[in-house]
């Protein structure tokens, strides 16, 4: 799902975050500059797209850490939805 905050600054434009469901993954702004981004009265707007299991699914993933491998499984639900500052 595509989501929009509302950002004043390039620093603001470049955070990423994660999600502890999601331990390897992080997610940014799908914007570059601060000229790519919308304006509503008067705002910056950012877009960034959190990511959506349906009812009834779930994803599975592996990666690697330093003590090897590490799995895990998430269930319905979206992810990566950036917190409030």
């Amino acid at each position: 799902m595509k989501r929009q905050v509302s950002i004043s600054t390039e620093e603001d434009l470049k955070q990423s975050w994660g999600d502890d469901s999601c331990p390897n993954m992080r997610w940014t702004f799908i914007e570059q500059t601060l000229d790519e981004c919308l304006q509503e009265d008067g705002s910056l707007m950012a877009t960034y797209e959190t990511l959506e299991v349906a009812d009834g699914d779930s994803l599975s993933f592996t990666y690697l850490t330093e003590s090897g491998e590490s799995s895990y499984t998430i269930t319905a639900g979206e992810y990566g939805i950036k917190p409030s500052a």
